[in-house]
């Protein structure tokens, strides 16, 4: 069992020493590379090896990385395949996660199935990033590995447990690489609250996948305002937004805590 912060959530800022600090101190040590910030252009094989090379000097690895919608256009315009073999090897990657085939439709994309291919000859997993489980389109790759976002909004909670129940009595174990966490609002992702930890105690026992990502949106331009939602994740993490009189300890908490 594994616990990854995605980098997502430090938006503009650079993965200087500062922020590293940050993250460390915190025991979140395992993260998912973002490519959609500005934290590593995966053109650059030597930009990666620093990159990994400054994680480990800090005790951080970053075992995903996470490949958005717009960079499927950039692999087909301005990288090429065997460039992003390279970077990921670089990383030392254990597995990318990858938008669902919808987005692959694009012109220029390349067809999702030669990805798949170079991210295994890089020694990696490739994952589907799924909001549904039960979506067709991951149906159409049941040879793929899944992702599942159960990030949800106020009003959402019946609609997500009806999905994680449905997912409990229909989906291969094996699929389910990881879930992402987040509390969505405004069209945003912000720090899960009492509600998702809730949803994650109810799944987990059952679902069993072996990543839980943290994935929110930057809480602002500042380190301050990153440093303070590191924390509300830590207090996540630790068990602080359970049901009152189930705070800390427990069976999925013990499992998951950070370090």
């Amino acid at each position: 069992m594994q616990t990854l912060l995605s980098t997502r959530i430090f938006g503009g800022l650079s993965l200087n020493d500062q922020v590293l600090r940050l993250v460390r101190d915190r025991g979140l040590v395992r993260l998912e590379l973002d490519v959609k910030g500005a934290h590593v252009d995966l053109r650059s094989v030597a930009e990666v090896r620093m990159l990994r090379r400054r994680l480990e000097t800090h005790g951080l690895v970053a075992p995903w990385i996470r490949l958005d919608e717009g960079f499927l256009r950039r692999l087909g315009q301005e990288m090429e395949l065997a460039e992003l073999t390279a970077a990921v090897v670089a990383a030392g990657a254990e597995a990318v996660v990858l938008p669902l085939p919808r987005d692959w439709e694009g012109p220029g994309v390349p067809p999702l199935a030669e990805v798949v291919l170079r991210i295994r000859q890089a020694g990696s997993r490739p994952i589907l990033l799924a909001r549904r489980v039960d979506a067709p389109d991951i149906d159409r790759y049941p040879w793929l590995s899944v992702c599942w976002d159960l990030a949800f909004g106020e009003g959402e909670e019946e609609e997500m447990r009806r999905q994680v129940k449905e997912a409990i009595e229909g989906m291969e174990r094996r699929r389910l690489a990881g879930v992402r966490i987040a509390r969505l609002r405004d069209g945003r992702r912000d720090v899960p609250l009492e509600p998702q930890a809730a949803l994650l105690e109810r799944a987990w026992p059952e679902l069993a996948p072996t990543t839980l990502v943290y994935d929110v949106d930057p809480p602002g331009a500042s380190l301050l305002e990153v440093a303070r939602a590191l924390d509300e994740i830590r207090a996540f993490h630790l068990g602080e937004k359970r049901p009152p009189g189930q705070r800390k300890g427990g069976l999925f908490w013990a499992a998951v805590a950070p370090g």
